[in-house]
């Protein structure tokens, strides 16, 4: 605890040193932007750049559509809602920086961010004693929950499913639903994939699945063809006997979508044979692109799916057919888009449910408007929920991406369906929903 602390004084004193640097180049005009009483800040920190470039812009959008119908139906407390928006680079050390400039520089109340469970738990704790609370929709880890002495119940929020539901979901649909009862694991070394590693480890086995052999690999790097020979050496059985790799069913691809394309080319460009499955934080457009359409022909992986029922399916295809008219791009490209869209529109009926802009009374509200009792509102309601809490009654928001149940620790607890998309012709073509119930 000492190391982490040291580190991020570290950090505050080059960001100090930095800020008042750009001070002495500006003039000495007061800069009364961030106490505007006309506009409540939020900051946004994506990666527009770096491993998850592919994501940063398509979720920017589905935020800035919630806070465009957040401001066309009024705003919140009189004010409108301002986005300040950071490229957190895909980079633990720039986003932290980023979310330290936010809070004491913009003074923003919150942060939409980060899409990447890596960078999204070492900005936590470069913000944890800072007045602030963060939302994702895109993080997944499970370790985002905790700290050392406890957990980040206090600051962190989540709208997507953890990594345990996605991991259980793939693990059921390869036993049951394809009768793959063997594979291997390349596998992103951080806190997304080593969680997903145990998580799935242990409901595979429980299927009675085995994992022949996991590899894990580095972001970042030029080639990955020594990962992709060992991915593919023999693996030696109890018995003495060698498997050889032609035979190898399946293997699960857990990573991002800047390596997994590199990945999938080095794959290619080797001549071994295998299945692939992609797991949800590949789901991108610009995935296909940079691994070759012809590369990804046939690959089949999972990502959140919003839809499963009718009354879901409405809901999605509203916030669907929105953001097509804004920005003429079809979401169901991307993984979570959806979750981004929430996690804006439910941090402003916390202010609204809050009635003040102080972040700690703010963060305990998203619990509160999105469970029962209330009156439910969805997407494309936010004038409605906003006259609801405005005249003193409760609401319970369930959005474009489903049920949302915000607990006390921050999570989403409500089930989630998955889907199994596969990609053809350079496009994702949905195959069928399945879920992490056995």
């Amino acid at each position: 605890m000492i190391q982490k602390n040291n580190k991020y004084i570290a950090i505050a004193i080059l960001l100090l040193g930095i800020m008042l640097l750009i001070g002495c180049a500006e003039d000495d005009s007061d800069d009364t932007s961030s106490q505007n009483d006309d506009i409540i800040k939020v900051g946004v920190i994506l990666p527009f750049s770096g491993e998850c470039g592919a994501f940063g812009s398509a979720e920017l959008k589905a935020i800035q559509l919630a806070v465009s119908e957040i401001n066309d139906a009024g705003g919140v407390l009189g004010r409108e809602i301002e986005v300040v928006v950071r490229d957190s680079k895909t980079d633990p050390l720039s986003a932290s920086l980023n979310a330290m400039d936010l809070i004491e520089n913009e003074g923003v109340i919150a942060i939409l961010g980060a899409d990447n469970s890596q960078v999204s738990r070492e900005m936590l704790d470069a913000v944890s004693d800072m007045n602030t609370f963060i939302i994702s929709g895109s993080a997944t880890s499970d370790s985002l929950k905790w700290l050392d002495e406890g957990y980040y119940h206090s600051i962190f929020y989540r709208t997507v499913p953890d990594v345990i539901q996605e991991a259980n979901t793939l693990a059921k649909h390869l036993i049951f639903e394809r009768g793959d009862s063997v594979v291997r694991l390349l596998c992103v070394n951080d806190c997304y994939g080593n969680s997903f590693i145990n998580w799935f480890s242990l409901r595979y086995g429980n299927y009675g699945g085995r994992i022949e052999k996991v590899v894990k690999y580095t972001t970042g790097e030029i080639s990955y063809s020594a990962e992709i020979e060992s991915l593919f050496a023999p693996v030696v059985d109890t018995m003495g006997m060698s498997k050889e790799t032609d035979s190898i069913s399946m293997v699960i691809l857990v990573g991002y979508p800047k390596s997994g394309a590199q990945i999938i080319r080095d794959w290619k460009a080797s001549g071994y044979k295998a299945q692939w499955f992609l797991t949800s934080n590949i789901k991108s457009k610009e995935f296909i692109t940079m691994a070759g359409a012809q590369n990804t022909e046939g690959i089949r992986g999972l990502a959140p799916y919003s839809g499963a029922t009718s009354e879901q399916y409405i809901r999605y295809e509203y916030f669907r057919d929105a953001y097509k008219n804004m920005w003429n791009i079809d979401p169901r490209n991307y993984r979570c888009l959806e979750h981004w869209y929430d996690a804006a529109i439910l941090l402003a009926y916390a202010i609204l449910s809050a009635d003040t802009t102080d972040p700690s009374v703010i963060r305990d509200s998203l619990s509160t408007v999105s469970t029962p009792p209330g009156d439910t509102v969805s997407v494309g309601q936010f004038a409605q929920g906003r006259t609801i809490l405005m005249s003193g009654n409760p609401i319970n928001y369930d959005g474009a991406s489903g049920y949302i149940n915000i607990d006390e620790y921050g999570d989403n607890n409500a089930d989630y369906t998955y889907e199994i998309y596969e990609i053809q012709n350079g496009t994702f073509v949905h195959i069928l929903e399945t879920d992490p119930n056995p």
